[in-house]
C-alpha cells in the first residue's frame, strides 16, 4: 500500500462517478415494495407509478395517471400523427420507387448503345476499298461526329466482338471509325481483331501525356490512328505524331493550303499519308489519280468506270436480263422463266449453294440439283432470290469489257444495290400501314432504283423506253411509301439527317428502327458478297 492510504475511497474514483447513499437505497427499495404490495407498477424516475393491469401485461399510458408534461407530449405526437395520416390519404406526392441497380444499368446501356448513321468507302488510285468511313450516333441521340468516351465500349463490344466488323466492312477493308482514345479498347486488343480498326481522334480529346501513352502502346497491336490536320496545328497533335499514320484533309476548306501544309510537315513525318475528302467525286478522283492524296473518302459511281471495248456491246445481254426483270414487277410473277435462266446460266448455281448452306444453314442434300434449287428459292423468298440472280447476270457483263480498275466499282456498285433491296424491304414490310401493293414491289423496287447506274443510262433514256416503262413507274414514283424509303435511305447515305427524322416523323417509324434496318441491310449485302468472293476464288 501507498504511503497516502488514508485518503478516502471516494477521492480515487473516477471524476463524474457518483458515490451511492446506503440509506437513500434502502428507503427506494421499501418505497418500490410498498408499491408493488399495493398493486401499482414501479414508478418511473420523475414520474407518477402507473397503474398495473390485471392480465400482467405492461400497462399502457392512457392519461390518467400522467404528469401534465407527459401528457402534453402525448397530445403532440397524436397531432402529428395526424397530420401524416392527412398526406398520405392524397395531400403528400408519392415517393418514387427506389430503381434496382439492374434497371439502371440497364438504362445506361440503352443511352450509350450507338448505331451506324452513314459508310462510306475509302479508296485509293487503283480504286481498291481499303477502309470504310463507318459514322455512328451519339449514343441514343442521332447526331453525327460525336462519339463520347462512355459510348466506345458499346462501339467494340456491339460491333467488334459480338457481331465481327466482317459483316459491315468487308473481310479485306478496314473501319475507319471517329472516336475517343481511352482504355475501352482494350478488349479489342485482347479480341486480337485490333488491326481492323482505324481510329481517328475526335477535335475534343487533348494531346494529354495519358492519351500519347496509350497510343504508344495498344499501337503495336495494329490500331492506326488518324487526325484532322487543323487539329494537328492548332490543339498541338505534333507532340504524338509519331503514332498517328494517317492525316485527313477536308478539301472543302482551304483544301489548296492545307495540301501546302501537309507537305511541309511530311519532311519531318515521312511516314504519313494523306486522306482527303469534303468536295466532289470527280476532285477527289483526280487527286487520288495523280497521287496528291493516298485515299479519299467518297461514294464510287459508275459514271467514273473507263472499258476496254464500248459498253453498247453489252445491250442485247442487258435486254435479255431486263426482259426477266420485267416480271418482277407484273401483280402476278410468272415463275417458271426463272427456272429456264438458271438452267441457261449454270454458273451463279454454284454462288446460291454456298450462300444458302453457309448463311442460311441449309442442308446441301436439300441442294442436290437444279430442280431442288428452284424448288428451295421459290418457297424461301423468291422475289429476293430471283432480283439478286438477274442483278448478278447484269453485273457480271460488265467484268468482260472494263479496265482492272474499274471492277471494284462493281464490286461497291453490287453492294449498294443488295443494300437498297434488303433495306426497303426490311422497312416496307414492317411498317402497319404499308399495302400488300407496297410489301410486293419493295425489295425489286429498292434495288432497281440504282437502274440508271446499272445500265450506264440517264433516268430520262430510261423513262422514254417503253419496254421498261412497268420498272421505271415504279422506280419514279418518289410519292409512294417505297420510293419515300428509297430516298429516306439516300438520306441516310449521304448524311442528311433532317430528310431521314422527316421520313420517320411522316410513316411514325422509329429512327433506331431505320437504323438497325440499315446495319441489317449491310449485313446482309457482306454475306452475299463473301459467298461471291469464295466462289469466284477471291478469297
Amino acid at each position: 500500500m501507498s504511503g497516502n492510504s488514508s485518503v478516502p475511497m471516494q477521492q480515487r474514483m473516477p471524476q463524474g462517478q457518483r458515490v451511492a447513499n446506503p440509506a437513500a437505497m434502502q428507503a427506494a427499495a421499501a418505497a418500490r415494495a410498498q408499491a408493488m404490495r399495493q398493486g401499482a407498477a414501479p414508478a418511473r424516475p420523475g414520474g407518477a407509478p402507473m397503474a398495473r393491469p390485471a392480465n400482467g401485461q405492461a400497462p399502457r399510458p392512457n392519461g390518467q395517471n400522467l404528469t401534465p408534461a407527459q401528457r402534453q407530449a402525448m397530445a403532440q405526437r397524436q397531432a402529428m400523427a395526424a397530420q401524416a395520416q392527412a398526406r398520405a390519404q392524397g395531400q403528400a406526392p408519392a415517393q418514387a420507387a427506389p430503381v434496382a441497380p439492374n434497371a439502371q444499368a440497364a438504362a445506361n446501356n440503352e443511352a450509350n448503345h450507338c448505331h451506324i448513321i452513314a459508310r462510306t468507302p475509302v479508296y485509293d488510285a487503283h480504286r481498291v476499298v481499303q477502309m470504310y468511313r463507318l459514322r455512328f450516333s451519339s449514343g441514343n441521340k442521332f447526331v453525327t461526329e460525336r462519339v463520347l468516351p462512355q459510348h466506345v465500349a458499346s462501339i467494340i463490344d456491339d460491333y467488334f466482338i459480338k457481331r465481327s466488323i466482317v459483316n459491315f466492312v468487308g473481310t479485306k477493308a478496314k473501319a475507319l471509325i471517329m472516336m475517343p482514345v481511352n482504355p475501352a479498347l482494350i478488349p479489342l486488343v485482347k479480341k486480337g481483331v485490333a488491326s481492323r480498326l482505324v481510329l481517328q481522334i475526335p477535335s475534343y480529346q487533348e494531346p494529354s501525356v495519358q492519351v500519347v501513352d496509350f497510343m504508344s502502346k495498344i499501337k503495336r497491336f495494329g490500331i492506326r490512328f488518324a487526325v484532322d490536320l487543323m487539329d494537328v496545328m492548332q490543339r498541338g497533335w505534333l507532340k504524338g505524331i509519331l503514332h498517328i499514320e494517317y492525316i485527313m484533309i477536308n478539301m472543302g476548306n482551304q483544301g489548296a493550303w492545307q495540301l501546302a501544309v501537309f507537305q511541309k510537315l511530311k519532311v519531318k513525318a515521312p511516314w504519313l499519308k494523306i486522306i482527303a475528302y469534303g468536295t466532289s467525286e470527280a476532285t477527289l478522283l483526280k487527286m487520288s489519280l495523280s497521287y496528291r492524296a493516298d485515299l479519299v473518302i467518297s461514294p464510287m459511281s459508275t459514271s467514273t468506270m473507263t472499258f476496254k471495248q464500248s459498253p453498247a456491246l453489252l445491250e442485247p445481254f442487258q435486254a435479255d436480263i431486263m426482259s426477266l426483270a420485267h416480271e418482277l414487277f407484273l401483280p402476278k410473277i410468272n415463275f417458271p422463266v426463272f427456272k429456264k435462266y438458271l438452267s441457261e446460266n449454270r454458273a451463279i448455281l454454284k454462288i446460291i449453294i454456298y450462300h444458302v448452306h453457309r448463311f442460311k444453314k441449309v442442308d446441301l442434300r436439300v441442294l442436290g440439283n437444279l430442280s431442288d434449287i428452284y424448288k428451295y428459292l421459290l418457297e424461301s423468298e423468291p422475289i429476293p432470290s430471283f432480283t439478286v440472280i438477274l442483278i448478278h447476270g447484269l453485273l457480271t457483263h460488265y467484268t468482260k469489257c472494263v479496265q482492272s480498275a474499274s471492277l471494284h466499282v462493281i464490286d461497291e456498285l453490287y453492294r449498294r444495290i443488295l443494300i437498297h433491296g434488303y433495306f426497303t424491304e426490311y422497312v416496307v414490310r414492317r411498317m402497319p400501314n404499308a399495302s400488300a401493293e407496297d410489301r410486293h414491289y419493295s425489295f425489286q423496287t429498292g434495288a432497281f432504283s440504282l437502274l440508271p447506274e446499272i445500265l450506264l443510262k440517264s433516268m430520262e433514256e430510261l423513262t422514254a423506253d417503253r419496254y421498261l416503262f412497268a420498272i421505271t413507274r415504279h422506280i419514279n414514283n418518289k410519292d409512294s411509301l417505297v420510293g419515300r424509303t428509297i430516298q429516306c435511305l439516300d438520306d441516310m447515305e449521304s448524311n442528311n439527317l433532317p430528310g431521314v427524322f422527316d421520313y420517320a416523323k411522316t410513316f411514325k417509324v422509329p429512327s433506331a428502327r431505320l437504323w438497325a434496318a440499315y446495319e441489317d441491310a449491310i449485313i446482309q449485302a457482306n454475306e452475299f458478297m463473301i459467298s461471291l468472293q469464295v466462289t469466284q476464288g477471291q478469297r
